[in-house]
């Protein structure tokens, strides 16, 4: 039995509802999952409009188990490597076959000492500021690259004298007078507006902020929900 030209026309629609009704029901069962992810997040949530991601993120997926944990850079892309994290906010340059990297906003970086220190900060040049004492960050910080890239830039070597890794700590040791470091500007000027610390006025850095993720887990809808509501919040379009 042959079907006539309308019936053949007819099979044909019906065929194209059948698949966008198959469709409709698959991202209606896929929204009404629980899905599970974990996002990394840098240690200070302002910049990163946390609220904003998770009030955006349930809009697009209605059932989220979401663990957020707090990290410096280093861990956090080490963590999505290896599949303990399904993605995360780090700071600075990421290369890694395994990651896709979103950047999503610049971040300036200035250097700051102590508020008792700044007339001396003020006039120094950079061959000055290797002569103060360095609070440096560990390698997995971001802020450890992206400091001997700023010094490298400028031919110069600061001699760490101490470590720290969470910025909380750097700026309680910059109120006790340790030395100089490297900050985020916005920090550094909420802490100059209290006189804890001082911004050297002469020179800056700029890095990126980023959202990272695995590649492996591109096809979860909630890590795609995620970099959907990444991508409106901060108006990125790729």
């Amino acid at each position: 039995m042959e079907l006539t030209n309308a019936g053949a026309a007819m099979r044909d629609e019906a065929s194209i509802a059948l698949a966008a009704v198959n469709r409709v029901v698959q991202k209606a069962r896929l929204l009404n999952e629980v899905g599970a992810c974990v996002l990394g997040t840098i240690s200070v949530l302002v910049i990163l409009n946390l609220p904003g991601v998770l009030a955006e993120l349930r809009q697009r997926h209605h059932n989220v188990n979401l663990t957020i944990r707090q990290n410096i850079s280093g861990h956090i892309i080490d963590a999505v490597i290896n599949g303990e994290m399904d993605a995360g906010f780090v700071i600075g340059d990421v290369s890694n076959k395994q990651l896709e990297v979103m950047p999503i906003a610049p971040v300036v970086l200035c250097i700051v000492g102590p508020w008792a220190w700044r007339n001396n900060i003020q006039s120094a040049d950079w061959s000055d500021i290797t002569k103060f004492p360095w609070i440096s960050t560990r390698d997995k910080c971001s802020f450890s690259a992206i400091a001997q890239q700023f010094f490298a830039r400028n031919n110069v070597t600061p001699v760490p004298s101490m470590m720290a890794d969470q910025e909380r700590t750097l700026t309680e040791l910059l109120c006790l007078e340790m030395g100089l470091t490297l900050m985020r500007e916005d920090l550094a000027l909420s802490a100059q507006d209290s006189q804890q610390v001082y911004i050297w006025p002469k020179e800056k850095t700029v890095s990126q902020l980023c959202f990272i993720w695995a590649k492996n887990r591109e096809v979860s809808p909630v890590v795609m929900a995620l970099i959907e509501s990444v991508k409106t919040l901060w108006d990125v379009h790729n």
